[in-house]
């Protein structure tokens, strides 16, 4: 099973994943310094290294995508939620797939720095953690040791990229505490992850990794972060030439990276060659071995079948009770053997059993053949119809129960002619008493019919009196609506009336005001005259004649302001009377209103009324034809109850056949017996007993 499960484990494409993962991890970290050194710029254009920085990720990113599925499909890895690995794979496929986002807010400059690098650093860390997992589930610990030793160095290397910005931030912004301090930090991870790497690789690993060290790029490394740490002169280094520096280490260190990759491939292939030569070696041996098995239990197989079938054809011979058979086999030593013996045992114990039972059963048909006689006997007494009769004697055992089931029946047969001929006297009285009754309530039904009759005419008188008041609250009704139509024609005269006087009126103030412009203007005629008369006097006798005039025009100024005033009088005294006029047209035109309200009130009562009295003539003729029907039921009645008569007297007669036949049963000493009450049990023979 181990073997099995070592060969099952496809270590070529885990490999595959791990170099894919570790070339993905080294594009992120070159995309993760261009895109610190865009951020730090402030610069709004995009520089072509961090567009092609950005294209070889995509393209490293697919190349994982393709190996992580080639593993999953070969192993039906992560398909398995307990897995280890399939929390880490949805983990990190959401990180992959904020990529893009992560890309567009730096672009957008809504991303600072720090979390710009703390996202590709954690991404890196992800994919760094799945090579760990998937090369810890092959089942060799040199290469488990090999993988564990390359993640270790993956991460010294993502060390030193951030290392690398640091130093970038550093030289361009002038070196602070908190950036030296990180400058150590990053130095510390980096030398804490080769620290562990050591712990794991094997010698050609740590060869490399030694060769690396003792390079001239580590050197000048650890030389420049020696001086900034210490706070040393670092010559003309700037932030460019660091990050170059830096940068040629980074390079070392991928080139290390994947002449690691190479060597651990090489082992996983090994180990996947070995594994499947193992495998295949082992089935064939397995196969062989299970092949010469098979033809041992093929020939015990065939051996066991055949005895087994004989002793099944002797088994199914003695179902039939073929006890005069051989049985085959009983002289073998083994399981079969002792099944046959046990099948002969089977054979005696039937033979044996067949005797016992012939002889049983000749006695119980002798014990039998008694019962039968005394049972015959008790049956020829019911048939004669004596039913006292009772059976004695001792029965045995397996009879008893017949003898008590005998008398039991007698005793109840005898109990039921008693009671029937008991029931038999009462239902006779009480047939002769419901013949009684039914006679009385023939008479009664015939008499409720001739008061049905009656009332079936009145009924019919009532109905067509109904009728008759229809017809009238229906003439009403009409007259009513007639009546209601002549006074709301008197309502609307009245209003024409009333908009008439209110005309009048109106008229009566215009000539009030004419009679008014008549009086100033007699007045103002008035003061000319006297003004005229005064220029006249004045003019002396030129001027008598004009005075004359002037007198004549004042008298008929006064003469015409007399008549406005009785004009005026007469306008007044008309305003008063068309406005007492006005005031009874309205008490009249109210009224004409109230009239016509009541006018509408009996309206729609007379139709209430015309409406009940038409319902109250379908319910009588509904009440009509029910009592039609009442009467011909209780014809019905008067017939039955004469026949219910016929049919009691009928019953009497039945009831006395009846007493007759039970009269013939002899019960309790009523009849004599034929033969002997009692009938005692006749002993079994010697024979067999």
């Amino acid at each position: 099973m181990a073997l099995r499960d070592k060969a099952s484990v496809d270590a070529a494409a885990t490999g595959t994943l791990i170099s894919s993962s570790s070339d993905l991890v080294h594009a992120l970290q070159v995309e993760r310094g261009t895109s610190a050194g865009y951020i730090s710029s402030g610069e709004a254009d995009l520089p072509a290294a961090l567009l092609k920085a950005r294209q070889d990720s995509m393209g490293r990113q697919a190349d994982f995508i393709d190996a992580l599925i080639t593993l999953t499909d070969n192993t039906g890895e992560g398909n398995n939620e307990e897995d280890a690995s399939s929390s880490q794979l949805s983990e990190l496929r959401n990180s992959l797939n904020e990529i893009r986002d992560i890309r567009a807010r730096i672009d957008n400059g809504e991303l600072s720095l720090s979390e710009a690098v703390t996202f590709y650093t954690q991404l890196n860390e992800k994919l760094v953690a799945l090579g760990v997992n998937m090369v810890q589930q092959i089942d060799d610990l040199s290469i488990s040791r090999q993988g564990t030793a390359l993640s270790y160095f993956l991460l010294a290397k993502d060390a030193a990229g951030l290392e690398r910005a640091v130093g970038a931030a550093g030289f361009a912004a002038g070196w602070s505490d908190s950036l030296r301090i990180r400058l150590a930090m990053m130095n510390e991870r980096a030398e804490g992850r080769l620290s562990e790497f050591k712990r794991f690789a094997g010698s050609d690993f740590q060869a490399l990794v030694r060769s690396f060290e003792e390079g001239s790029q580590a050197r000048e490394v650890a030389k420049i972060r020696h001086l900034v740490l210490t706070g040393g002169e670092t010559g003309d280094m700037t932030s460019q030439s660091w990050f170059s520096l830096a940068t040629r280490k980074l390079e070392q260190m991928k080139d290390i990276e994947d002449q690691l990759n190479t060597l651990l491939l090489e082992e996983m292939a090994r180990f996947d060659q070995v594994n499947s030569n193992a495998l295949t070696t082992n089935l064939v041996v397995l196969a062989g071995i299970l092949l010469a098995v098979f033809a041992l239990l093929t020939v015990v197989a065939r051996d066991i079948t055949r005895g087994i079938a004989v002793l099944g054809h002797a088994l199914k011979r003695l179902g039939r009770f073929e006890l005069d058979i051989d049985i085959p086999g009983a002289d073998r030593h083994d399981e079969i053997g002792q099944m046959a013996r046990s099948v002969v045992a089977l054979r005696e114990a039937f033979e044996h059993k067949r005797q016992e039972d012939a002889k049983i059963e000749a006695q119980r048909a002798e014990r039998a053949l008694s019962v039968t006689r005394m049972i015959g006997q008790g049956l020829s007494q019911l048939r004669d119809k004596v039913l006292t009769n009772r059976i004695q004697g001792e029965f045995p055992e397996e009879f008893e129960s017949m003898k008590t089931d005998f008398n039991a029946a007698s005793e109840v047969l005898q109990d039921a002619l008693l009671m029937v001929s008991d029931l038999s006297t009462t239902v006779n009285n009480e047939v002769q008493a419901i013949s009684r009754n039914a006679e009385d309530l023939s008479h009664r039904t015939e008499s409720q019919a001739v008061a049905l009759e009656k009332t079936t005419s009145a009924m019919t008188e009532l109905n067509a009196s109904v009728s008759q008041s229809s017809s009238n609250a229906q003439e009403v009704d009409k007259i009513a609506a007639s009546t209601l139509e002549n006074v709301q024609n008197c309502h609307h005269t009245v209003n024409e009336a009333v908009a008439a006087m209110g005309e009048i009126s109106a008229s009566s103030g215009e000539i009030s005001k004419i009679a008014q412009v008549i009086e100033d203007i007699a007045f103002q005629t008035s003061l000319l005259a006297l003004n005229a008369g005064v220029e006249a006097a004045r003019a002396g006798e030129a001027g008598k004649g004009f005075m004359v005039v002037a007198s004549e025009v004042r008298t008929l100024a006064e003469r015409s302001s007399q008549a406005v005033r009785e004009i005026d009088e007469i306008s007044a005294r008309s305003s008063e009377q068309v406005r007492k006029g006005t005031n009874l047209v309205g008490r009249a035109g109210d009224a004409m209103s109230k009239v016509d309200r009541q006018v509408q009130e009996i309206s729609t009562l007379m139709q209430e009324v015309a409406s009940v009295v038409t319902a109250q003539s379908e319910q009588l003729q509904s009440i009509n034809g029910a009592v039609y029907e009442i009467e011909q039921v209780t014809q019905q009645n008067v017939a039955m109850a004469e026949e219910t008569t016929a049919a009691s007297q009928q019953l009497s007669h039945r009831s006395s056949e009846l007493n007759d036949l039970i009269a013939q049963f002899s019960v309790s000493g009523s009849a004599a017996l034929k033969g002997s009450s009692a009938m005692p049990f006749a002993a079994p023979s010697s024979q067999a007993a």
